[in-house]
């Protein structure tokens, strides 16, 4: 849960960018993103791959990481689609959106109001991204908490595999 945290936190940091802004601003909240990554990807391995025989190893392995490569490659879709649809929306033009997202525009004196655009856009897909890391936060925490014996002496009650 704490990768889960520390993923949301780094994005919502990530909503200070503005156009200009130096790599130095952007460390902090890019390696708080890159700390919560990697401590998932170390925990979901460990999780995985210690459910299966030493002799599967191998197989859930590479079953593992197809399975977390195409999930990111959604992901990255979804959020690209959702930024370049943000674009789309406060520009009013597809192909002025794609260039904006491209960077492919000529200097003048548009190209703050896209810079703008842009970074308007980023933030609420930044805003987004944290808010599903925090669901997903609540979720897992759900998933993980004890059961209490009293509701699995009811059942076994229940069912006659206890006696009364």
């Amino acid at each position: 849960m704490l990768s889960l945290l520390l993923i949301a936190a780094g994005n919502g940091w990530l909503t200070t960018l503005h156009p200009g802004i130096s790599a130095l601003a952007l460390a902090g909240p890019l390696l708080t993103i890159g700390i919560g990554q990697g401590l998932s990807v170390g925990i979901i391995d460990a999780q995985a791959l210690g459910m299966v025989g030493p002799e599967r190893t191998g197989m859930a392995s590479g079953f593992l990481n197809t399975v977390k490569g195409g999930t990111a490659a959604v992901v990255l879709a979804l959020f690209g689609a959702l930024l370049l649809t943000l674009l789309e929306a406060r520009t009013g033009s597809a192909d002025l959106a794609d260039r904006i997202a491209g960077g492919n525009l000529t200097p003048g004196s548009e190209q703050a109001l896209h810079a703008a655009q842009f970074t308007d856009a980023m933030r609420i897909v930044l805003w987004c991204v944290a808010g599903l890391c925090l669901t997903v936060t609540v979720v897992v925490q759900l998933l993980l908490r004890p059961r209490s014996r009293t509701r699995g002496k009811a059942a076994a009650l229940a069912d006659g595999s206890l006696p009364a």
